[in-house]
């Protein structure tokens, strides 16, 4: 009787050990779509009617309710991808992707692991955020075999793509023709190759070869909006080097309030207006770009072009007090660059170095995490998983900094030189504009320029003065009233 006891015992835990065999290999043995299947069946369920109802805060508390110290690794991750997908749904990416690192680090290639794939590839196309950590210690470093069955065939488009991008062909013997055959047609990543394969094009001077790509991605319906806006950029540059400034200035104008980087976009705006002549809205612009709402991403260039239509216009005057207020702003960041001193200090070299996009992403990575941890502190503070993720967070952050300030570096040295270039471009104009102002002017230049004339009595527009202050609606309207003086 004892021995019959002995071996029902070892035939039920071999039946376990099978079911849980294959209870992580069923999803992946197969070419059809991947299905999740549920570590706890009641969580999930709870769960995913919660989704649907958008009850974040609801799931949340499923999370909360689950005692962390007592969970298997399957059902941790299991945890960790709820809360990851909720985090997602409530506009937190930047935890998203964090939990979506820890379910990878301690259960790779797992059921989880795959679903949380899923997540990181949405995350990736949606906001572009993606964690260089994660990619070299569970995808590159782990060597993953695309013909592998566990991993879906609609993942291994995303997963090609992240090889093609972020990997350097120095440091990694990948086939890219073969990467390139998993990469699915009319998928984002193929859209994103055919916009790198417009980019080098572009390197190669073959304007119009790279404007139809661009203009193919544009009317795919398929191109997300990441893409379509990183496209329509490029492409108001392009017919700009083209002199189609009208086309160029409404791609422009389409982008302002969709692209972080709102001073670079209006500056581009304004060279359009000022090679169209519309001097009064170029400076309309330009009077905008001064607004406190575009301090990260202003140019020492914006002086630049003022001085050019002012001194155009033969408003001499003001050629002089632009130049003495681009002294005053970049005057001491002029003198520590000759005198060699540490630029890290400079917070206006710092602040236009940062708009560099690679850095610009490292930077809003930390801003991010900060910010939705407060979010998930606001949840779960006390608890263990708080605990632990504060730790995870913090050690993130570190990464992150260091790489920012190795990557600071090179380009600071960059802007040093850009404005030292700047410096030397506008003395050049102050100093033809001093010659110009003791010349006797002739009419044989077509500067005759005059601004929309303001009647006494109208009945569809107001004027006022600009008083420093910025609604962002009032942007279009912007205009600075000048008249030439050139035949004065």
């Amino acid at each position: 009787m004892k021995s019959f006891s002995i071996i029902f015992i070892a035939l039920l835990f071999s039946q376990l050990s099978f079911s849980q065999i294959q209870f992580e290999k069923n999803p992946f043995d197969k070419e059809a779509p991947f299905s999740y299947i549920p570590v706890n069946e009641d969580l999930w369920r709870s769960y995913e009617k919660n989704l649907k109802s958008k009850s974040h805060d609801a799931n949340l508390d499923l999370v909360k309710s689950l005692q962390f110290s007592k969970l298997k690794m399957n059902e941790k991750a299991e945890a960790y991808l709820i809360l990851a997908e909720n985090a997602f749904e409530s506009g937190r990416p930047y935890l998203a992707s964090l939990l979506v690192f820890e379910i990878n680090k301690i259960f790779p290639l797992s059921n989880q692991s795959i679903r949380s794939l899923y997540l990181l590839e949405k995350i990736y196309q949606k906001h572009n955020i993606i964690d260089e950590v994660f990619l070299f210690e569970n995808i590159f470093d782990q060597d993953i075999n695309l013909n592998d069955k566990k991993i879906p065939r609609d993942l291994k488009s995303f997963i090609s793509y992240l090889y093609l991008e972020k990997t350097d062909s120095k440091k990694f013997k990948i086939d890219q023709k073969a990467m390139v055959r998993f990469i699915q047609p009319d998928t984002e990543w193929q859209l994103r190759l055919d916009y790198k394969k417009a980019l080098y094009e572009l390197f190669n001077n073959r304007l119009d070869a790279a404007i139809e790509i661009f203009e193919k991605l544009l009317a795919n319906k398929n191109t997300s909006e990441y893409l379509r806006r990183r496209t329509e950029r490029q492409l108001a540059r392009l017919l700009f080097e083209k002199g189609e400034f009208e086309k160029s200035f409404d791609y422009l104008k389409n982008l302002q309030f969709q692209a972080e980087d709102g001073g670079a976009i209006l500056l581009e705006r304004a060279w359009n207006k000022y090679y169209l002549r519309h001097y009064s809205k170029a400076l309309g612009l330009l009077t905008a770009l001064d607004s406190p709402l575009f301090i990260n991403s202003m140019s020492p260039e914006s002086y630049i072009l003022k001085i050019l239509i002012y001194k155009e216009l033969c408003i001499y005057d003001s050629v002089f007090q632009i130049k003495n207020d681009f002294e005053k702003k970049y005057s001491k960041s002029i003198n520590a660059i000759k005198k060699r001193q540490d630029l890290d200090k400079d917070n206006t070299l710092k602040r236009w170095a940062l708009q560099n996009y690679v850095l610009k992403q490292e930077a809003l990575s930390i801003t991010g995490l900060r910010q939705d941890m407060k979010w998930f502190e606001d949840h779960f503070s006390g608890t263990d998983i708080y605990k632990y993720l504060k730790e995870v967070t913090a050690t993130k952050e570190k990464q992150i900094q260091d790489r920012l300030a190795f990557k600071l570096k090179k380009e600071l040295r960059k802007v040093a030189d850009q404005l030292l270039n700047y410096n030397e471009q506008i003395s050049f104009l102050d100093y033809q504009t001093k010659v110009d102002s003791l010349k006797i002017k002739s009419n044989n230049f077509k500067r005759n320029y005059s601004p929309e004339t303001i009647s006494f009595i109208t009945f569809d527009r107001l004027y006022w003065n600009y008083v420093g202050e910025l609604w962002i609606d009032e942007l279009e309207n912007l205009r600075v009233l000048v008249k030439s003086k050139c035949e004065d």
